[in-house]
């Protein structure tokens, strides 16, 4: 078994992934919630994109973790921005968020007239 054979991790100091029980997740989780939100940029329209480190490993691919997640919400009332997406390293989630953002601007709903 591979390290990202695992399905819990925490982040160290420098933003590395780092294997972990699942008590040591949870213990983590809880101590470190703020630490846990990578980034949020909230856009015009009451879109929000939100990167976190999830910590627990949601990659279909053997071999291939996802521990960050990066989702966009709104406008409000809608269903229309429907995104998200997963990375492996915190470099990776920081350059998806940025690619959401771009995303979020390009194809936000225009208001009903």
């Amino acid at each position: 078994m591979t390290k990202f054979d695992l399905q819990y991790a925490v982040l160290d100091e420098d933003g590395n992934v780092v294997p972990a029980t699942m008590l040591e997740w949870s213990t983590w989780s809880q101590a470190n919630r703020v630490h846990r939100v990578i980034e949020q940029t909230f856009l015009e329209g009451n879109i929000k994109v939100s990167t976190v480190f999830l910590g627990l490993n949601h990659g279909w691919e053997p071999g291939k973790p996802h521990w960050f997640e990066t989702m966009i919400f709104g406008p409000e009332n809608t269903d229309e921005m429907d995104y998200c997406e997963r990375f492996a390293t915190l470099k990776e989630a920081r350059a998806g968020h940025q690619s959401a953002i771009v995303w979020a601007k390009e194809n936000a709903s225009k208001p009903s007239e």
